[in-house]
């Protein structure tokens, strides 16, 4: 069985396909920000916010908060928007696919 997870912005927030798929969201949004990142659409599923504050929140970070979210959960697949976090995340989470999001057209 397949445990599929997925980021928020640019992800889980543009892709229909990525809403039907994933179980869980995991955002490097700082929990600071858990007021601002939803506008209308509260998604329904469990959100894990990035526990740092927005003001310490780096790449880094975000990207070790994922993996740890990942692996803990032992998710098996990850949606994620950002090329080089995809990267990351593939060395930090063996045991999960991280796919990538086909770009939207602008």
């Amino acid at each position: 069985m397949s445990i599929i997870f997925a980021d928020y912005d640019g992800t889980y927030d543009t892709h229909e396909n990525v809403r039907k798929e994933a179980v869980a969201i995991v955002t490097g949004n700082s929990w600071e920000n858990k007021d601002d990142v939803f506008d209308f659409n509260v998604p329904t599923i469990p959100v894990f916010f990035n526990p740092v504050s927005e003001k310490e929140n780096t790449q880094a970070k975000i990207i070790l908060h994922k993996a740890e979210i990942i692996n803990r959960c032992k998710a098996t697949v990850f949606w994620e928007d950002i090329p080089a976090e995809a990267v990351q995340l593939r060395l930090l989470c063996p045991g999960c696919i991280v796919k990538l999001v086909p770009k939207k057209k602008s």
